[in-house]
């Protein structure tokens, strides 16, 4: 499976990046598929997809917003053999356990996260001073290769919830499951741009990322050392 596109603002779109990243199944050595190392260019693009999107998503009620993770939640459980299969192929897991543990935990975060919605005060007066919650902008979620759709949803689900767009950049070790997030968003109609997702390496496509001057957030999960980069590199914009 090579994979040449990227999702951007609700479609399918061709990586400006002209390399190719391997996707190796552990357990054979093989390489699977392959996914693009995307360019600076692609990151833009995805970071102006998910401006786009900020208004829309900001003046989503907590109902609907709940409703669009409950809908994300129930096509991702219509596609759980599927990511089952991607998850134990790109990154080891038995088959069994991948089930149980990665996307059963993914589509109970959504629903977790669904409910909270309707426990949160936007709005609360103290003293003098009105608190307003407000969504923050565009959030970038770079996730790791170990738990990926686990992680890719416990940074997505509050992200939207909160009403913030987000780009997401999966670990190149194991991108194929972002692939099929993706494409369960569009299945279920999420507003454009809500989700946008580029592929490549941490050094070139997370630093980007995280560097972008339109990103308002950064949300990481890796090594010690690719966090004090990234809090490195995302300080420079601030």
């Amino acid at each position: 499976m090579n994979n040449r596109d990227i999702y951007l603002g609700g479609a399918w779109v061709p990586a400006q990046g002209r390399d190719v990243i391997p996707v190796i199944d552990p357990s054979t050595e093989q390489c699977v598929a392959t996914v693009p190392e995307c360019s600076t260019e692609d990151v833009d693009a995805a970071v102006q997809a998910a401006w786009k999107a900020r208004s829309a998503l900001r003046a989503m009620s907590v109902e609907e917003r709940a409703d669009m993770l409950l809908r994300l939640a129930g096509e991702l459980e219509r596609r759980s053999s599927d990511l089952a299969d991607t998850i134990s192929i790109e990154m080891g897991m038995p088959r069994r356990l991948s089930e149980r543990y990665q996307v059963a935990s993914a589509i109970e975060v959504l629903r977790t996260t669904a409910a909270a919605l309707y426990e949160v005060t936007f709005r609360d007066r103290i003293g003098h001073s009105l608190v307003v919650r407000e969504p923050v902008g565009v959030v970038a979620a770079i996730t790791p290769w170990n738990y990926p759709l686990l992680q890719t949803i416990s940074k997505l689900g509050p992200a939207l919830a909160a009403g913030c767009p987000v780009v997401l950049k999966p670990s190149e070790l194991a991108p194929l499951d972002a692939y099929l997030l993706c494409e369960a968003a569009d299945t279920v109609g999420l507003p454009p741009g809500a989700i946008n997702m580029v592929t490549g390496t941490g050094p070139h496509v997370g630093e980007s990322l995280a560097r972008h001057r339109g990103v308002s957030m950064v949300s990481l999960t890796g090594s010690t050392r690719a966090g004090r980069r990234v809090a490195q590199v995302a300080a420079s914009s601030v």
